[in-house]
């Protein structure tokens, strides 16, 4: 059994960067890479949240400028899934036009086989936070949005929705 694991490496504190270290486990972890941010935002807070399974792994920068259309959402956040076939290969870049400015989409991800939950905790004005949930259909087609999951408490101020998230299987927490 071959088994892969991605490292959240210490955070570079002028580039504002983690850039994840991948690990193979064989006879030991091994070091695979290093992934970089593909967009090269220097305040984008890349790998500042990581998720794997299986030959797929999701990464968050939360403080990543969103350009949707001509439309540019800036602070909002973005999340890049990366499949592994002999190394760490960018897939596939995840927005929402929903997503407000200073969202911190992507602060935390998880991903469980071909279902990614990514959150923003400080969407909308009022930081009530919210949930995205992306599905694809096989291990070779993209990700597509399916919901938005949002707080459904009485007091919608500063809940920090979706500050943590987690799927295993049926469940989402």
């Amino acid at each position: 059994i071959t088994r892969k694991a991605l490292y959240k490496s210490d955070f570079d504190v002028q580039t504002k960067l983690h850039n994840p270290f991948s690990f193979k486990l064989s006879d030991g972890w091994n070091h695979i890479q290093q992934i970089t941010n593909p967009d090269k935002h220097n305040s984008a807070y890349f790998g500042g949240s990581v998720g794997i399974s299986g030959d797929t792994a999701v990464i968050g920068a939360f403080n990543g400028n969103q350009t949707i259309g001509r439309t540019k959402k800036h602070q909002s956040g973005v999340v890049y899934v990366y499949k592994y076939t002999n190394r760490w290969d960018l897939f596939q870049t995840l927005v929402t036009d929903e997503v407000t400015n200073s969202a911190n989409f992507g602060q935390n991800v998880s991903i469980d086989g071909d279902i990614i939950v990514v959150g923003a905790y400080t969407h909308t004005s009022a930081h009530t936070g919210a949930c995205w949930v992306f599905k694809r259909k096989d291990k070779d087609s993209k990700f597509e949005q399916i919901q938005r999951l949002e707080p459904t408490s009485t007091s919608k101020n500063q809940n920090y929705f979706g500050r943590s998230v987690c799927i295993s299987g049926k469940d989402l927490v």
